[in-house]
């Protein structure tokens, strides 16, 4: 056992949510189960446990968790963000220039741990989920190891899911080739949520059925089929699992978000605010009411890291979907929040995508390439980031091979809710590579989704482009009488200052406008060019 760092804790244990911290013994248990954590991020922990609420000092920490070693500050750095890992990316707060803060609820508790059951701790069933061994059926006991990975992957990936509480593979992979009660097991391991899958295989071809199901009255929450084809077993599973993990994630976040919104309505949690604001729409009135959620969970907890990134993604959204006088405030709102994010924690991929995202609207281009390659590195299947990657092509003038991103993204995660705007771009890039065939298929499909306005008019574009002009007429006199306001939000929108991107945009959309008799809608060219060189905000 490594040595006790704080001669003062005499307490036997510490609750916070699900975990519950025994400073005596050197453990740290999450409903019941122990978490591996380092001698010195443990005695952070402590340090920071002990004090909750309360601004702990760099030096301080140095001092008592490093004894009389000289180390750098960098060390302090990786140990918390090793916590945050391991117990939630907003359990603790940086305040710039002095230290850090515990800013869970900390209860001491002199009785014995909690043995796991459901029954036990605060938070313990919120967005919890076992991920029973996958099944292959025609496999040789000696090839379970496919099986096993595609378990053992998609337990590892739902445990990123910001207030997720995950079964380990190991304890699944106990439950292999037996037959039990699952909703008893659930009962058991204070799970709400089970995923069963079964896999079959033909040749380098994979078909995985999977089901989400209710733990306590078995109903079947989400099901699928997914079908792979590729060559080799590595690239198979790294490909079923990431599929799998990007459509778990949407669907537990909005089956918690459904659960909490009728169960909580009165006294929410932030996380189940947050969870909420996630799984919000798309349109200007389901993003306003994300960002009021996002508030609210602010409220509750501040400098709350998900939701600091939920709002800054919510604000950019608004900025970018229906510009108006207010669009500079909103992308500076964004960028505060961001950056507040990720001073907090600069592993997560979801809060350097947004990073991007904001990049973009600031036409800080390079940067905004950057911050997503980060996200990417750090979740190679983020398809948020995959799909603003290419976006940020399409503003830099490369919409020649933008189509591809876009087209991953939709491969990784084919349900996902922003996939209307992950069409709309994929023609646009097409559009502006002078392709209208393709580029008009893929502009209906998104409006089939969602009739946003901007998408709407790059179909008339590309309608009035193959010369079908009755179709193009038809579509501008639906827009205007759905939005009578699409004029003032293309006056006001800020895209890009890239020439390459002004040359098309002029070429293929505003020669179209022109065609279909709309350009009036964007206003003299000159001064939307202007408008559109301006230094970035």
């Amino acid at each position: 056992m490594p040595a006790r760092h704080n001669d003062t804790l005499r307490m036997s244990r510490l609750c916070f949510g699900s975990f519950t911290l025994l400073p005596d013994e050197q453990r740290l248990l999450r409903n019941g189960a122990e978490v591996a954590l380092g001698a010195r991020a443990f005695g952070v922990l402590c340090a920071l446990a002990t004090r909750p609420g309360q601004v702990v000092s760099k030096d301080e920490l140095l001092a008592s968790v490093w004894r009389a070693r000289v180390v750098e500050e960098a060390n302090l750095h990786m140990q918390v963000s090793l916590l945050r890992k391991a117990i939630g990316a907003g359990a603790i707060a940086t305040v710039s220039g002095e230290g850090y803060r515990f800013v869970l609820p900390v209860v001491e508790d002199g009785g014995d741990p909690p043995t796991g059951s459901a029954s036990t701790g605060p938070g313990l069933r919120r967005l919890s989920v076992i991920v029973l061994p996958f099944v292959e059926p025609s496999a040789a006991v000696e090839q379970d190891y496919f099986a096993d990975a595609i378990t053992d992957g998609v337990t590892t990936q739902l445990s990123k899911i910001v207030g997720s509480y995950v079964i380990g593979s190991p304890t699944a992979l106990a439950y292999k080739r037996q037959h039990f009660d699952v909703p008893a097991l659930a009962r058991d391991l204070g799970v709400r949520y089970v995923l069963q899958g079964r896999i079959e295989r033909s040749g380098d071809d994979v078909e995985a059925n999977v089901r989400l199901s209710d733990a306590a009255t078995g109903a079947v929450v989400w099901s699928e089929v997914l079908e792979v084809a590729a060559a080799g077993v590595g690239h198979l599973r790294r490909e079923l699992v990431a599929r799998l993990a990007n459509a778990l994630n949407l669907q537990l976040i909005a089956a918690e978000a459904s659960r909490t919104a009728a169960e909580d309505a009165a006294h929410p949690a932030a996380i189940d605010l947050v969870m909420r604001a996630w799984a919000g729409g798309s349109g200007q009135k389901a993003r306003s009411d994300s960002l009021a959620l996002c508030d609210r969970a602010l409220r509750i907890q501040p400098g709350f890291t998900p939701a600091l990134v939920a709002r800054a993604q919510v604000l950019a959204h608004l900025a970018h979907g229906w510009p108006g006088p207010d669009y500079q405030a909103l992308v500076t709102r964004a960028e505060d929040d961001i950056t507040q994010a990720l001073a907090q924690d600069s592993l997560d991929a979801s809060s350097h995508h947004v990073l991007g995202f904001v990049r973009r609207l600031q036409f800080r281009f390079d940067a905004a390439f950057s911050a997503l390659d980060q996200a990417l590195a750090l979740n190679p299947n983020d398809s948020q980031a995959l799909a603003w990657r290419g976006a940020v092509m399409i503003y830099t003038g490369a919409a020649e091979r933008a189509h591809e991103p876009f087209e991953r993204a939709l491969t990784l995660s084919p349900r996902d809710p922003a996939r209307w705007w992950w069409m709309a771009y994929t023609g646009v890039a097409h559009l502006f590579s002078g392709r209208y065939e393709q580029a008009l298929v893929w502009l209906e499909k998104s409006l089939v989704l969602m009739p946003y306005w901007s998408t709407s008019l790059y179909a008339v574009a590309t309608s009035a482009q193959l010369n079908r002009d009755g179709q193009a007429q038809a579509a501008l006199r639906h827009l205007l009488e759905r939005d009578p306001m699409v004029g003032d939000y293309l006056r006001n929108e800020r895209l890009s200052n890239h020439e390459s991107y002004l040359q098309q945009r002029c070429q293929h959309f505003a020669d179209g406008l022109a065609k279909a008799g709309a350009e009036h809608l964007l206003g003299p060219r000159d001064e939307w060019l202007a408008h559109q060189r301006r230094s970035a905000i």
